[in-house]
């Protein structure tokens, strides 16, 4: 079967991604031919593919006026047109809103699915009409959680909702020491929330000396997020360290995973943690947590944006152990289900649906 993969971008080390390397790479390795199609330059693969994998650009640049991302998209649709991957494709994938509709507008042959990484209601107003408009033309539409594909269903966005989670794999160690490090990783952005989490880990500093907030990830709030942490006086008790691509030895070594976002789709950090078996404590926000941890269980849930409420669960772990190593026992547990045979084997019986029209 011959599969192309569409987003936007493919540059940074973010989620999607990360996502769509291990899919890419999994359809390549069941002998798929594999292409990934993105639309704007530069075209910089931020995690290992395998080598059988395409990677084609459609020459877009990134624009900050509106008229000019407008124009540039317009571009795009006629790149789209002429492109020879999609014309001899038998499975296109879209990767968010943005691609999804551009390939929405197309006359095509191959069957389309559709796949938002992220809350659907965090896209823009008018951009949550034309999904609702045009997403009924796809002939699949993934959801990441329950959560996301009751939404979908019950707002009419596709007869076929077929909900596939994000896959993990990241291989644990044995033996490493866990240190005492609240970890967080992500992208320093405004969805992440890390001004949140700063501003609660301001409140719990005194009380639980000898910890270390550890804040992983780049982005365009980085320095922003820098000198809120020396205006609240945070001093050695936090640091921000660049994105690894050796994650693992960070959960591995971290006693439990702050997650502090505004919105969420089905963040693959938590997944990671749950993998190597970190306990974690996360807003209760859209579209992904809830699906992920069950509250008391694997993790705690706390009110969404509520400063105080995350301070408060941050520091009810850190201050029982023997709660934190019963909640790792049951992420290891929980994070099977995200394994890449049991991930690959949806997304193949889903191929074969679309195939056979059964």
């Amino acid at each position: 079967m011959r599969i192309v993969s569409v987003y936007d971008e493919f540059r940074i080390k973010g989620g999607v991604e990360r996502v769509m390397s291990l899919m890419s790479s999994h359809w390549a390795e069941q002998g798929h031919e594999v292409t990934l199609l993105i639309r704007q330059e530069p075209v910089i693969p931020p995690y290992d593919l395998d080598a059988r994998v395409a990677v084609h650009s459609l020459g877009g640049k990134e624009r900050s006026r509106r008229w000019q991302r407008l124009l540039e998209y317009w571009k795009a649709l006629r790149r789209l047109k002429q492109s020879a991957a999609l014309a001899s494709a038998d499975v296109v994938v879209a990767n968010g809103p943005w691609s999804a509709l551009l390939l929405l507008m197309l006359g095509r042959r191959f069957k389309l699915v559709i796949c938002d990484h992220n809350n659907p209601r965090g896209f823009g107003r008018h951009t949550r009409w034309l999904c609702r408009l045009l997403y009924p033309r796809a002939d699949a539409l993934i959801a990441l959680t329950s959560t996301q594909r009751r939404y979908y269903e019950a707002h009419g966005y596709n007869r076929l909702v077929v909900q596939i989670p994000n896959p993990v794999n990241l291989v644990p160690s044995a033996g490493r020491t866990r240190q005492p490090i609240v970890l967080a990783v992500g992208r320093c952005s405004h969805q992440k929330g890390f001004d949140l989490l700063l501003a609660a880990w301001h409140l719990i500093r005194s009380d639980v000396a000898g910890w270390r907030l550890s804040i992983i990830g780049e982005g365009e709030l980085r320095t922003q997020l820098e000198r809120q942490a020396q205006e609240l006086d945070l001093g050695s008790s936090v640091e921000f360290l660049p994105f690894s691509n050796d994650l693992a030895s960070f959960y591995e070594t971290a006693s439990l995973l702050a997650v502090s976002s505004r919105f969420e789709g089905f963040p693959l950090v938590m997944l990671e943690a749950q993998t190597c078996g970190l306990p974690i404590v996360s807003f209760d926000c859209d579209f992904g947590p809830r699906d992920i941890i069950t509250d008391q269980v694997d993790g705690l849930l706390c009110a969404p944006e509520d400063v105080g409420a995350l301070a408060k669960g941050i520091k009810t772990l850190i201050d029982a152990p023997a709660v934190r190593q019963a909640m790792s026992l049951v992420a290891l547990k929980t994070a099977q289900a995200y394994r890449m045979e049991k991930v690959g084997a949806l997304w193949d019986a889903l191929f074969k649906q679309l195939e056979t029209g059964r």
